[in-house]
């Protein structure tokens, strides 16, 4: 059975936003023990028993609300984005829970109800929503702020000034802890950056990681190496065990052997803990952090790392191309996996135009060596785009309807892939 609001107060309680003792689980579906600090360090006012929701004047979203506010979905409401809770109204988004399909008028309906002021998004939800018919009262709203994750940098100013967004706080969080960053500044594409003065208490460290092994690497006397400015490196925490680094703290998980495994130890000097939080990221001069790849979904080719997001931000920057999805296929007698996209796209989509693009903007090695033509591309609980199925079936034109076409490299063109093409593909009779 579906929940209702009325059932909000405990199933917040449940979720983390009130203080309780615990477990909530990751991503990856295993359970993590320990005590929930949230709102206790970031709400308004401190929160020191379990209060209802209609005695909270305000509740902001904090490190690791992300994931339990969109939560709410998965626990049986079906709606998507917590945004703020007040004395006489807690705002929700509706989404149609089958095809994740609603535009802006839908959600701005429930906006003006219930006057909210804070939107919450997560993955390709404002891609979603840009991509939708925006309605004629989508000026006609009180919202002062948009937080949450994924919201790329192609998507980030087009979102902001269709739908009149003051303000967009992106942040990046773990369930699990260790990592917190929130870009407060306005920064387009960026997850967050360290104050200089809170630095030397607080900085994630990025060092160069090796895709083929799954592991970062390690010079010769055994230490990982920190990135350049700009290079994509795994993510990891200083972990600390002692009350004064609550937030540095890794509780674990209730499998000790997941646990290890997020452990890296001897990292820059004998004796060190780091937790890997299994994101690559990049810093920037200025000190800005990036989000740039999952590590399960990056991939080498050619001899050379290959970002999916970077991939699919510059198809998604060619106009008539709406969504991107990109993985990488196993050719076989090649090394690593050939690039491989999945779009959503105008049926008049230019493809020696849409090649042309991809020339100019990535290396030879990042380019595309098929892409797949689909109507729409299925997406997680959490409008992230899902890619198993789609890496399964591959490039062989006989798995799927969707038309497939093939960088060819003989003619410079992208080329209809029929089984003739696939079979010398297979056979190495192309060479590649």
């Amino acid at each position: 059975m579906e929940n209702t609001l009325s059932d909000l107060d405990d199933l917040l309680i449940q979720l983390g936003y009130l203080p309780y003792r615990g477990s909530t689980t990751s991503r990856t579906s295993t359970a993590r023990s320990g005590t929930e600090y949230g709102v206790k360090s970031f709400a308004r006012r401190p929160v020191t028993r379990p209060a209802r929701a209609s005695e909270l004047t305000s509740l902001e979203l904090c490190a690791g609300g992300g994931g339990q506010a969109i939560g709410l979905e998965a626990a049986g409401f079906r709606h998507l984005g917590l945004v703020e809770l007040d004395r006489h109204a807690v705002a929700t988004l509706r989404a149609n829970s089958a095809k994740h399909r609603l535009g802006w008028n839908v959600i701005e309906a429930d906006i003006n109800r219930w006057d909210c002021t804070i939107f919450q998004y997560i993955g390709e939800f404002c891609r979603y929503l840009l991509h939708a018919a925006p309605s004629v009262r989508s000026q006609r709203h009180r919202i002062r702020l948009a937080c949450g994750n994924g919201l790329t940098p192609d998507v980030w100013d087009d979102f902001k000034r269709s739908f009149r967004i003051p303000q967009i706080l992106e942040f990046y969080a773990a369930t699990e802890g260790a990592v917190s960053l929130f870009n407060a500044e306005g920064q387009p594409g960026a997850i967050g950056r360290v104050p200089p003065y809170l630095a030397h208490r607080f900085s994630p460290a990025l060092v160069k990681f090796d895709v083929e092994t799954g592991e970062p690497v390690r010079n010769e006397q055994g230490f990982c190496i920190r990135c350049d400015v700009n290079e994509a490196g795994e993510a990891l925490a200083r972990c600390h065990d002692d009350p004064a680094h609550l937030g540095s703290r890794f509780d674990g998980y209730t499998d000790t052997g997941a646990s290890a495994k997020k452990i890296l130890r001897d990292v820059f000097q004998p004796g060190d803990t780091w937790v890997r939080t299994g994101d690559l990221m990049r810093k920037d001069g200025r000190g800005f952090y990036y989000f740039v790849d999952r590590i399960g979904d990056t991939f080498r080719w050619k001899g050379e790392n290959v970002a999916t997001t970077e991939v699919a931000e510059v198809l998604c920057a060619f106009p008539g191309v709406q969504h991107a999805s990109v993985y990488g296929v196993r050719i076989p007698d090649t090394e690593g996996r050939a690039g491989m996209a999945a779009i959503v796209a105008d049926q008049d989509l230019d493809l020696r135009a849409l090649r042309e693009h991809l020339v100019n903007r990535l290396p030879t090695y990042a380019r595309p060596l098929f892409v797949r033509r689909r109507v729409e591309i299925e997406v997680t609980g959490t409008f992230k785009y899902s890619k198993t199925e789609l890496a399964r079936e591959g490039y062989n034109p006989g798995n799927t309807t969707d038309a497939i076409y093939f960088n060819d490299p003989r003619i410079q063109e992208f080329r209809k892939l029929d089984a003739r093409l696939h079979e010398q593909i297979q056979n190495g009779h192309l060479r590649l």
